[in-house]
């Protein structure tokens, strides 16, 4: 349990560096603003290529948001491996 705890701590840092990077930050954007400009430019009747555009955005939401989750989940951990016992009488562990 320590060392998947310890391992989370780790993984949960490496994810909060990555959001909070200026290169990452900009490249996000940069992304995410490509796809929707492409979204309000693409022709009403290329049914095929809005529905690309909205599982590109869809996908890139869903990586941001394991991210953000590999960081929570790190957070936690630190907090369990700081206070145990708060850890097991909150959630009866």
């Amino acid at each position: 349990m320590r060392q998947k705890l310890d391992q989370e701590v780790v993984d949960g840092e490496r994810a909060r560096q990555l959001l909070t990077n200026s290169v990452f930050k900009e490249a996000w954007e940069s992304a995410e603003n490509s796809i929707i400009s492409q979204m309000a430019e693409v022709k009403m009747r290329d049914v095929e290529m809005h529905t690309k555009l909205i599982l590109a955005l869809q996908i890139l939401n869903q990586i941001r948001r394991h991210i953000e989750v590999v960081a929570e989940t790190g957070q936690l951990a630190e907090l369990t491996l700081k206070e145990p016992n708060v850890f097991a009488r909150t959630f009866g562990r």
